[in-house]
């Protein structure tokens, strides 16, 4: 009968909040200084935002692919 809608960014503003620190740690590990800068930016991003822009789906493109190794040979 209710239907709670949660804001667009709510689930990724909450794993910031609960990952945050491991995942700067994990940037910095990965990319070096400029990856925890980008990433800095990405979480201070995130929190201020009410909807999700191309410029945020580009930077967590761009995470993910750190996070997950996409660019290593």
């Amino acid at each position: 009968m209710f239907d709670f809608v949660q804001p667009p960014l709510a689930a990724l503003k909450c794993f910031f909040h609960d990952h945050g620190e491991a995942v700067q740690n994990a940037a910095l590990l990965l990319g070096g200084p400029p990856a925890l800068q980008r990433t800095l930016s990405l979480i201070a991003d995130v929190a201020e935002a009410d909807r999700p822009t191309a410029r945020l789906r580009r930077e967590l493109a761009t995470l993910h692919a750190l996070l997950t190794l996409k660019n290593v040979r």
